[in-house]
């Protein structure tokens, strides 16, 4: 998940929050999977000061000692079990196609004794690394002729079909990238037991979710876009997935201690880690209904061998998996954030951070936290896992401490000129696009008992702030150093934030190396933002026009009564102006007002959700118009009988009051985006 290394402990426990609500995102009180992507910066900040002694202490290390290395990851990782509450740990690293370096900390389980964990032996659930071996299998059957990249999906469906719901459609390509445009569903994705778990195809059916985006615009991380993919390959190979990965993967590559299946095989399940939550408690077996995406266990030694693979070629102790050039395309980067921030490979995503390039995948599930980073450069790289939650802090800090004492990075900032002009176009809140597009919150659904928890993403959106020439977010300062491309400012963190525009040039969305570039943040509507009385002042406004113009109505009916003489019709006309707009703004404001708080609305979306009532609010602005129109007539009586102004002082004072009010509404509509750009 995180690479970070920044000024920790202001913001650490924001980020802890934010981690373990996103695990909960799409998992039941009877924990389910964290569908983030495991490398994934908004989960928790490295907390510096426990190890301030390695940072302050250490020089740059040579990874190729093994000594040195073996040194520091004793003392380190000892420290680290210790403070976040962590049973075992697992740990390989591999350089120039060998296993360097394996070894297991702690122990796989306490009860009813304590055993510890075997590097070669003890399997780790690996979470969405599995994802990498699922991109694997596609690419095998590309090579094959059997797949092509670039086909749309639908041609492989036979049991359903995904909707055209954009003109351009979907490949596979897309989906191992993630970008394919789907949102986020909310399903059961763990459970305690493979009770209930639907096969494949038919879960594949059931949780398709919309398109919201059109397919490689823009990065969204997706659990069921990969299971999709396992699902193809499925059908084209014709073999269960787990048989297919087992058959062309596991067993040409040695990988006796690796498996998809739920429940292990009996060979294995001997060697399984059991899972802890953060008290230490023992958890349970997790068995995932989206297999592709992340029921892969494995251990540290056989991951090495999978490392290996991909470091060289394909090859693996003579066996090749992939084709020289196929690994090659796997590795190249398929869709760009920003030209200066990492982007997505197939099936692995970019690292690059302290000015090395690096490749790889993080996993979560409930209890399991693991991470692959690959150095293509130095033909190295290394696996890591922890068995409890407090491995979701741990793996992260792992890897920023491991980059600053290996790589040590001290960045030169040189802002642009100008650095310090129109900040204020890039302020406002900014939300994952992981998330659902209809509803801002998670409801709880009929998957009882394993209900999923409510989760409001506005809670956690990002807010983008101008302060003195600077943005700031998280407590941190960037710097503009080239056109919507910022830095942070002191050089120190390797953090870098880039905006994205639209085709009329309004910032959209962002990425960022705190997050992977699987995920992008888009930039939510203005009002969101507003403070919370603009409601109640614009909701007055039509109470107040309501009320002047039961009060116009009632003196009418009295004149009536009364037999007085005959109004002339421009007077009339102006207060059921009045009256009308009353009507046509409450209907979509209430509409607006509920959406608020249901529903994400970008800030550059039009709101559509009016659907044929949206003739209300353009009515209401026409209605606006004429009350301008007769606001200024009524002083001079144009239009009156007798040439003398419309009714009463006080009803002229109130009339033209009521109009000025009244463009109030007018910038709720705009505001909204109700008649677009």
């Amino acid at each position: 998940m995180l690479y970070l290394s920044i000024k920790k402990k202001t913001i650490v426990f924001v980020f802890m929050i934010i981690g373990i609500i996103l695990t909960i995102n799409t998992v039941s009180n009877n924990g389910q999977l964290s569908q983030k992507n495991s490398f994934n910066k908004y989960d928790t900040l490295k907390i510096n000061d426990l190890f301030n002694d390695y940072e302050n202490s250490l020089l740059p290390s040579d990874i190729s000692n093994q000594t040195e290395l073996a040194i520091f990851l004793d003392e380190y990782i000892s420290d680290q079990l210790d403070q976040y509450n962590i049973v075992g740990m697992t740990i390989s690293f591999v350089k120039d196609n060998e296993i360097f370096f394996a070894k297991g900390y702690g122990n796989r389980t306490l009860a009813p004794v304590a055993k510890p964990v075997i590097a070669n032996q003890t399997l780790f659930r690996i979470g969405s690394i599995s994802k990498t071996f699922t991109a694997v299998a596609v690419l095998q059957l590309v090579e094959d002729g059997i797949l092509d990249l670039d086909t749309d999906v639908n041609s492989y469906l036979t049991a359903f079909k995904i909707p055209d719901t954009y003109s351009d459609p979907i490949t596979l390509r897309h989906l191992l990238t993630h970008t394919a445009g789907f949102e986020e569903k909310a399903y059961p994705s763990i459970f305690s037991s493979p009770l209930g778990i639907p096969p494949l195809e038919d879960f594949v059916i059931e949780i398709l979710p919309d398109r919201v985006h059109s397919p490689g615009v823009i990065t969204s991380y997706s659990n069921y876009g990969f299971t999709l993919a396992g699902y193809i390959v499925q059908e084209m190979s014709g073999k269960l997935f787990e048989q297919y990965i087992e058959d062309e993967i596991f067993i040409p590559l040695g990988q006796n201690s690796s498996t998809f299946r739920e429940p292990l095989p009996a060979n294995l399940s001997l060697n399984m880690s059991t899972g802890y939550n953060e008290f230490g408690q023992v958890g349970y077996f997790e068995y995932l209904s989206v297999p592709p995406a992340g029921s892969c266990s494995s251990t540290a030694t056989d991951m090495a061998k999978f490392m290996i693979a991909l470091l060289d070629n394909g090859y693996y102790n003579g066996t090749q998996i992939l084709l020289n050039e196929t690994v090659q395309m796997m590795q190249e980067e398929h869709f760009t954030t920003h030209p200066n921030l990492p982007g997505a490979n197939l099936g692995l995503y970019e690292m690059d951070t302290h000015n090395e390039h690096i490749i790889g995948h993080g996993g979560d599930t409930v209890f399991f936290h693991s991470l692959m980073a690959l150095f293509p450069d130095d033909n190295f790289g290394f696996f890591i896992s922890y068995n409890s939650r407090g491995g979701s802090i741990a793996r992260d800090e792992f890897f920023d401490d491991f980059m600053d004492r290996f790589y040590p990075y001290i960045n030169e900032i040189n802002p642009m000129n100008g650095f310090d002009k129109g900040l204020r176009q890039f302020n406002g809140l900014y939300c994952t696009t992981r998330r659902f597009y209809s509803d801002k919150t998670i409801h709880p659904l009929n998957y009882r008992p394993y209900e999923i928890i409510e989760y409001d993403y506005l809670a956690d959106a990002f807010r983008i702030v101008t302060n003195n020439g600077y943005l700031e977010m998280l407590g941190l300062q960037f710097v503009q150093i080239e056109p919507d491309y910022f830095v942070e400012t002191t050089g120190q963190y390797d953090y870098k934030i880039a905006f994205i525009r639209n085709e009329n040039g309004r910032i959209t969305n962002f990425y960022s190396t705190f997050t992977i570039p699987l995920v992008s943040f888009e930039r939510l509507h203005p009002l969101y933002v507003t403070p919370e009385g603009l409601n109640l002042i614009l909701f007055l406004v039509i109470l107040i026009s309501f009320i002047f113009s039961i009060i116009w109505g009632i003196l009418a009916l009295i004149r009536v009564k009364k037999r007085k003489d005959k109004i002339a019709i421009f007077p009339t006309i102006a207060k059921w102006l009045n009256f009308g707009l009353v009507i046509f703004s409450i209907v979509p404001f209430i509409f607006i007002i509920t959406k608020i708080y249901s529903t994400v609305l970008l800030a550059q979306d039009p709101y559509d959700g009016l659907n044929s009532l949206i003739i209300f609010p353009i009515i209401a602005l026409i209605l606006i118009a004429g009350m301008t129109i007769f606001s200024i007539l009524s002083w001079f009586g144009i239009g009156n009988i007798d040439k003398k102004p419309y009714w009463k002082l006080w009803e002229r004072i109130s009339y033209s009051a009521l109009t000025i009010l009244s463009y109030s509404l007018i910038a709720f509509f705009v505001l909204w985006n109700i008649f677009g750009y």
